[in-house]
């Protein structure tokens, strides 16, 4: 009697469709578990409320708004945000575009209407440590 594949040869080839199921499913998996910030984003810039904004920063965050550049802690761009937030009484924020990279980061750019003026603003999110985060917030006035 002839065996085809000996045991041992088919708890290999178990292992190994093991494997590669593991491999196909887990990127879709984690991706899926990544939430997504910009509704919140949005909200918080419409609410004019820094402190929940600031609960999607990176630990530094590059921030550009008028009278402030610079890499900052959530602390001191809180303080910032809380200043132009202060100054700027914020009427509505629309989304106008929105566009990712091959490494998985999201840009969004959109207008901010102000009593005063309009801006132009982008916020980059990035996944750090398996969570979504802002790693980069401007707003330029138009």
């Amino acid at each position: 009697m002839t065996e085809i594949l000996p045991k041992y040869s088919l708890y290999k080839l178990s292992a190994v469709f093991v494997i590669i199921l593991s491999g196909i499913l887990m990127p879709a998996s984690s991706n899926g578990q990544t939430k997504d910030i910009a509704p919140a984003v949005t909200k918080a810039v419409i609410d004019s409320d820094a402190t929940e904004l600031v609960k999607y920063f990176n630990e530094k965050v590059n921030l550009s708004i008028p009278g402030s550049d610079g890499l900052f802690s959530k602390e001191q761009a809180e303080v910032i945000l809380e200043n132009f937030f202060a100054k700027n009484k914020v009427t509505s924020f629309k989304i106008n575009h929105k566009g990712g990279s091959g490494e998985g980061s999201l840009y969004y750019i959109g207008v901010l209407s102000t009593k005063e003026r309009k801006y132009t603003t982008y916020f980059l999110l990035r996944v750090i440590q398996g969570k979504q985060v802002i790693q980069q917030l401007q707003m330029e006035a138009d």
